[in-house]
């Protein structure tokens, strides 16, 4: 597609979402921008959101949501920074799962209790993040709509607790099924990632020859992913470095914010792979 009329889509596109997915648009720039490791940025887009709290001129929903949102990824540099009692606490100062019945925190609830999930296991607290990921799985099923990149999600840190746990049987069985999940969309980098860490648990079970059959894949594959994630990194440096050249071109802004929503889909499994 011709690259003027490609942004012209995207322009309209943005000219029509919520609130909400306007706000999760910020936020997949966050997640993207921290995997490339460009914290300074990241960070800044926070500070913009809790700018944009402070003035009020959100409804009730969506501001709980924003501040919801900011908690969730406050949490994750904490995590990052291993100060993991620092980012339990802040999430549970904003613990809103229990009584939210609006289907636009879904998501967001979701990412609320697996980011508290890895907390705990940053923590050592195995048993109450085991709970965490569990709620976080059962939440997903009881919605009816499979969401196939948050069960791989959840069943990754599920499989992490079983291995540091020892029940290394268990780790195999999450693992397992998040490695189904990614195979189903063919998507090459959550494989690779999946792939590893099922090879780990295999050569913990001493289990030597599939360790052999799983890790001889894992080193397939990722041959075949290199190539691909140093293209999609390559575009996401692209429209990062174009938009600070152009930050103050409110229709370029408008095309970077879509390009981060795609993004955020091109590059799931680097964000992912943080955790």
């Amino acid at each position: 597609m011709d690259f003027t009329v490609f942004s012209f889509v995207l322009l309209f596109f943005f000219a029509f979402i919520s609130e909400f997915e306007k706000i999760n648009v910020e936020i997949n720039k966050i997640a993207i921008l921290r995997e490339l490791t460009l914290f300074e940025q990241s960070k800044e887009i926070i500070a913009k959101l809790e700018d944009k709290l402070s003035k009020n001129n959100l409804d009730a929903n969506q501001k709980k949501y924003l501040q919801s949102s900011i908690a969730v990824e406050k949490a994750r540099f904490f995590l990052q920074e291993n100060k993991a009692e620092k980012g339990i606490s802040l999430l549970k100062e904003n613990d809103f799962s229990a009584n939210e019945k609006n289907q636009n925190f879904n998501e967001l609830k979701f990412n609320h209790l697996t980011t508290l999930g890895r907390l705990y296991v940053e923590n050592k607290q195995l048993t109450t993040a085991e709970n965490c990921f569990q709620s976080a799985i059962k939440m997903l099923n009881q919605q009816g709509e499979e969401n196939s990149y948050l069960k791989i999600d959840a069943l990754r840190g599920l499989a992490q607790v079983y291995s540091l746990k020892k029940e290394h049987e268990k780790a195999v069985i999450a693992a397992e099924e998040a490695l189904g999940y990614a195979k189903r969309f063919n998507n090459l980098f959550l494989q690779v990632k999946i792939s590893e860490e099922l090879a780990g648990i295999y050569l913990a079970l001493n289990n030597l020859e599939e360790y052999k059959i799983t890790n001889a894949k894992f080193f397939e594959l990722q041959d075949e992913s290199e190539v691909r994630e140093q293209e999609d990194i390559n575009m996401a440096y692209n429209l990062i470095s174009d938009e600070h050249d152009n930050k103050y071109n409110a229709e370029k802004a408008s095309y970077f914010n879509i390009g981060y929503a795609i993004l955020g889909f091109l590059l799931l499994v680097i964000a992912a792979c943080v955790f």
